[in-house]
């Protein structure tokens, strides 16, 4: 939208890994800049971003200038790895309740500085944002928030994830993308998985799994209805690999059980039992 409105967009390169780096950001931003965002934690591979180190090097780098407003996008990362809102260079962020078990419509945002609101009308939300409050998700979000401090279960997310690794690569064909992760791997969220196959388009093997009672998809829910697959593409796949790829989260309620039934059916679905 900001493109469409005259702004100069430019995209940070990311590693063939995922991630992006600093020195990615310090080479892509002009002193002319004026925002920069970055995902906190990669909703369709998982790479945990170097958010910190990011706003480090853009602080440093705009030594005596004004440097860019620094936004995080920690949807994926709130209530699930630790994150820290009070980083130094960190100027706003955003959490959405329904990563948190809460409810679905409402979500959060942090910010270090107040700004000049684009959207104008009334004075809810302290003049920021305009229309009547969501006050019942709010105080949900609210309750869920308190009840992820202290509480993230990251090791026993890394036991599943460990699991589902070992399950579904278990599999002749089914491999992990990016394929230097490994079980475990710090620099990935326990929480999320990408991977692709070597027999079935990705979409084929959702529906396939959906028809069983597994719920697996193709990228994240924002991009379901995308036939292209761009955070796959930014990591230079190849395109057989895109096509074929598919993504698996897991909750605090998913256990090992959840992770045999999927690895039994998805031995079906790729033996050409559909």
């Amino acid at each position: 939208m900001l493109e469409l409105t005259g702004w100069k967009l430019l995209t940070i390169p990311v590693t063939r890994d995922g991630f992006v780096t600093p020195e990615a950001v310090l080479e892509t931003v002009r002193e002319d800049t004026a925002f920069v965002a970055v995902m906190a934690v990669n909703n369709e591979t998982g790479a945990i971003q170097p958010v910190s180190e990011i706003a480090r090097a853009l602080s440093a780098s705009c030594a005596g200038r004004k440097r860019p407003h620094f936004h995080v996008d920690a949807v994926q990362a709130a209530g699930k790895i630790p994150f820290d809102f009070s980083m130094p260079g960190l100027d706003s962020a955003a959490i959405s309740g329904h990563k948190l078990m809460g409810p679905h419509g409402i979500g959060l945002l942090y910010l270090h500085h107040r700004f000049e609101p684009f959207i104008r009308g009334g004075g809810q939300e302290s003049g920021l944002r305009p229309g009547t409050e969501n006050l019942a998700g709010a105080w949900a979000l609210s309750r869920c928030l308190e009840k992820s401090i202290g509480a993230i279960p990251e090791g026993r997310a890394q036991d599943v994830m460990e699991c589902l690794i070992r399950t579904v690569t278990a599999h002749p064909g089914v491999s992990v993308i990016p394929a230097s992760r490994t079980a475990r791997d710090p620099r990935f969220s326990p929480w999320i998985l990408q991977c692709t196959n070597d027999r079935l388009p990705g979409e084929v093997l959702v529906r396939a799994l959906s028809d069983r009672g597994i719920c697996i998809s193709t990228g994240s829910a924002c991009s379901s209805r995308k036939k292209n697959r761009p955070v796959l593409q930014a990591m230079h796949v190849p395109p057989a690999l895109q096509q074929n790829a598919f993504r698996l989260s897991i909750g605090p309620g998913t256990g090992i059980g959840d992770i045999e039934s999927l690895g039994a059916a998805l031995g079906t679905v790729l033996s050409g039992k559909l």
